[in-house]
């Protein structure tokens, strides 16, 4: 199992927040976005991946550091997997 710092557990609690927010509340700033948490901050929210990334790297290089999450996935969902394709 990963060992997550106190720092990324932080992170982790205030990107949870966050997401349940904009689950529940369909006025939410955060709704469809990417959001970006770095030392119990949100430092961007952003339409895509690759801006909420460049975002927070810009602020920190190190990728242990900071979290991202798309505001409206359901991360307590279930998934199965069916098959993956080889390259």
């Amino acid at each position: 199992m990963l060992q997550l710092t106190e720092e990324q557990e932080h992170d982790l609690k205030v990107a949870a927040i966050i997401n349940r927010e904009a689950r529940s509340d369909p006025l939410s700033p955060y709704r469809g976005k990417w959001v970006a948490v770095l030392r119990d901050q949100v430092v961007a929210v952003d339409d895509t991946l690759t801006e909420a990334s460049h975002r927070l790297r810009s602020l920190e290089p190190d990728r242990n550091c900071g979290i991202i999450i798309e505001a409206s996935a359901d991360y307590e969902a279930e998934y199965e997997i069916w098959g993956v394709r080889g390259s």
